[in-house]
This record gives C-alpha cells, sequence and structure tokens, in this order.
C-alpha cells in the first residue's frame, strides 16, 4: 500500500494505493495547498509537512493540521510565491524543518526553523548570496556527513555545522529575549534587584540588556536600563534595579566564541 499527496495550490489530494492496482484519488482539503514546488517535505514517520497560504502545515492520517497556528509568524502567511520561493526541508539530525523563502530578486529575508519538539519557530537571515535555490537531505556513509545542503545563489553549496564557530570566517551574530515578564499586578510596578549567571567553561562571552515598561508592547521596545558582560563559569551577581509592569531581557553572543548558556 502507497499513498502520495498530489500539490495543488488551492488544495489538496491525496492518491492511496497504485495507479495501475486501483488506486485511488480523494480530496483532503480544499483550502490548504502547497504554495511552492518545493514548499513540503516528508519527516523520518513518513509525515507531510508542508506551506499553505495559512502558514506551516502538516499532513497526519488523512487530516491537516495547522502548526502552532497561535504562534505563527506573519511572514509565513499568504507567501507570495510570484516574489519568493519557497523551500522545506526536515532535518532529521537536529528533528525539525527548514523554511526558507529566498526572493527571487537578491534582498535580504527572514527565514525559519521550526522545532518540532517544542513547535516554535526561530528566524534567521543568511547574506543575500547564501539563499538557497534548492535544497535537501544527504544521508552519508559517514555520520558527520550527514546534512542538509543548500544549493546558494551564488553557485556554491553549503550545509551547517555546529562544531565551526564563525561562517567563513565572519562571526555570527545571535541573540535570544527572554520575556516580556510580568513584574506588577496590573496596578503597582515591580523590581528586578538581580540576576545570577553561570555559563558554561569555554563559552564565549555573553551580553545581557534589561528593558522595562508599562506594558509587555513598551517592554520590547525600550531602550537597555542596564547591561552587563558574562564571561565563561560563575559570574558577579547583576543588580540592575530595573522597575516596571514588565520586563525583558535580551542575551546576545559576542567575540568570536559561541555563548553556551
Amino acid at each position: 500500500h502507497a499513498a502520495a499527496a498530489i500539490l495543488v495550490e488551492s488544495g489538496l489530494w491525496k492518491l492511496d494505493g497504485d495507479w495501475t492496482y486501483g488506486g485511488q484519488v480523494r480530496n483532503v482539503t480544499r483550502f490548504e495547498g502547497v504554495v511552492g514546488a518545493k514548499a513540503w517535505c516528508y519527516s523520518a514517520e513518513g509525515a507531510f509537512f508542508f506551506l499553505s497560504r495559512n502558514g506551516l502545515c502538516v499532513l497526519v492520517g488523512g487530516e491537516v493540521q495547522r502548526l502552532s497556528k497561535d504562534r505563527m509568524p506573519g511572514e509565513l502567511l499568504n507567501v507570495d510565491n510570484v516574489s519568493y520561493e519557497p523551500l522545506l526541508e526536515y532535518d532529521p539530525i537536529e528533528d525539525g524543518i527548514h523554511v526558507y523563502l529566498t526572493p527571487r530578486s537578491a534582498t535580504g529575508q527572514l527565514h525559519w526553523w521550526f522545532d518540532l519538539a517544542t513547535k516554535s519557530f526561530w528566524p534567521w537571515r543568511l547574506p543575500t548570496t547564501n539563499d538557497p535555490l534548492s535544497i535537501m537531505y544527504n544521508a552519508a556513509q559517514a555520520a558527520e556527513e550527514s546534512a542538509v545542503l543548500l544549493g546558494c545563489r551564488d553557485g556554491h553549496m553549503r550545509r551547517y555545522r555546529d562544531q565551526h564557530e564563525t561562517d567563513d570566517g565572519t562571526n555570527i551574530t545571535n541573540y535570544v529575549d527572554i520575556g516580556p515578564v510580568a513584574l506588577g499586578d496590573g496596578h503597582t510596578d515591580g523590581m528586578v534587584q538581580e540576576f545570577v549567571c553561570v555559563t558554561a567553561a569555554g563559552s564565549g562571552s555573553v551580553t545581557a540588556a534589561v528593558r522595562a515598561g508599562q506594558t509587555a508592547e513598551e517592554a520590547y521596545t525600550a531602550t537597555a536600563f542596564a547591561s552587563a558582560t558574562w564571561t565563561a563559569g560563575l559570574n558577579y551577581r547583576f543588580r540592575p534595579a530595573l522597575r516596571g509592569e514588565a520586563f525583558l531581557i535580551r542575551l546576545t553572543g559576542s567575540g568570536s566564541r559561541a555563548s553556551r548558556r
């Protein structure tokens, strides 16, 4: 018994069985279609993932499920496949989905990683010459050589390696926001008195910057109230004495070493 999805942008059809041995085509949905020729992939378990006008979806048991629709990035909704080439590939090593929206003309573009364990989206940018025009997973004989391969705009083939701390010698810009976190009760402010940070041995430096506001939105857009730089191991206590209804802390990797928190 075999099954295959027939890719139609305005809907999804599924072939059950073999055409030559009584196989049948049935409609799965008329509302979720695949927005590009390579805007789909299969997971190790055989689940069919695809990018539709309504974002990232998966076909499970003959039914379409929208993934994390309550946290879907706006950039993945109603993708313009005339201006962009959407590309998807499953990564069995990291257990997630590479989602690329490569502009047909070279411009800075936001791409996404969808983590299957946490059902979360993580944005990243590539140099315009590194935007992929093709993508595939290569299962090599040597496990360390197995990887998702990107055929890039400049004609080179690239992959990601956890062991590399720079991008061909260029430091990788990275940060993570924790928050906004409510401090008050809606009527009174709260205060952040101190942070205690311990980073892994051999970690690169981490810059911590805290922001506050009377709302979560204000905390997110505010300028940094105070900052500190943490190095490998146990660090001095950071006492920003910050107050507000909400706060956010941004941790940024600095220097050429990767940060491990």
